[in-house]
């Protein structure tokens, strides 16, 4: 029976950061719908507030992701928080 080869610690780390990227695309189209939905006013108060804490949830978990992963936060998203957190909803 054949061993199971182990994929070497360079890449596992590349394939952690492609999926990294993905999921931070994933996030930012559930942000920019979460948005629309604030700003047509078709949510409740409770269903913004849930929102609002699901969405600061998930950036929390990308920065531990991208702790363990050794990935640097982009400019981009330094900003995008920085602007999120002027909106008020």
């Amino acid at each position: 029976m054949d061993t199971p080869r182990r994929i070497s610690a360079d890449t596992g780390q590349g394939l952690g950061r492609l999926v990294l990227a993905v999921l931070e695309v994933v996030a930012e189209l559930l942000e920019r719908q979460a948005l629309r939905r604030m700003a047509s006013g078709s949510l409740t108060e409770v269903e913004v507030e849930r929102l609002g804490q699901g969405l600061l949830s998930l950036r929390r978990q990308f920065e531990e992701l991208r702790a363990v992963l050794d990935v640097p936060e982009r400019k981009a998203d330094a900003v995008h928080v920085k602007q999120s957190e002027r909106i008020q909803p």
